[in-house]
């Protein structure tokens, strides 16, 4: 096996870690376990900033902050997310327990759907590495699947004849 190149070594860990979630292109934030936003990737800044809520690039926002706007808590997914959230992180299990969440936003005249995803970084679970997906184009390519089968299922259902495939 190669030895790793030493000079990693002389790089300080904080910087090389945020450069490496920086090169992501997925929406990233640690938080803590009491909700805390530990360091976020330049994309989750983006994001915040696209949606109007520079209060969540700020590191050291607490998710859980009772005075959080409504707008922050329907970017974040809602009072569902944050309350399933906050579950996981009072009864989280062992290291590489998974989070998972979707949701969907109504903005003017289009829906955006949205995946979290979140892992536990290190051996004693007081980091959560959450990322962040949009997976609208998924959303609608499964509901286009679901009307397709329901229209051909109707087909088959209200046959008056037998249809038999060869």
């Amino acid at each position: 096996m190669p030895e790793m190149d030493k000079s990693f070594s002389k790089w300080d860990p904080s910087i090389l870690a945020q450069g490496v979630i920086d090169a992501s292109p997925s929406r990233i934030i640690l938080i803590g376990t009491r909700g805390e936003i530990l360091a976020h990737n330049r994309e989750w800044f983006r994001f915040s900033e696209d949606h109007g809520t520079p209060e969540l690039a700020q590191v050291g926002i607490n998710l859980f902050d009772p005075t959080l706007s409504p707008k922050t808590i329907q970017v974040l997914g809602g009072g569902e997310f944050l309350s399933e959230l906050g579950r996981f992180l009072t009864h989280s299990g062992t290291v590489g327990t998974g989070f998972e969440s979707e949701y969907c936003v109504q903005r003017e005249t289009s829906q955006f759907c949205y995946l979290w995803q979140g892992r536990f970084l290190g051996g004693n679970n007081e980091i959560l590495v959450l990322t962040h997906s949009a997976i609208t184009r998924r959303k609608k390519a499964e509901e286009s699947l679901h009307r397709a089968e329901a229209s051909y299922r109707s087909i088959f259902d209200h046959s008056r004849e037998g249809i038999i495939q060869t």
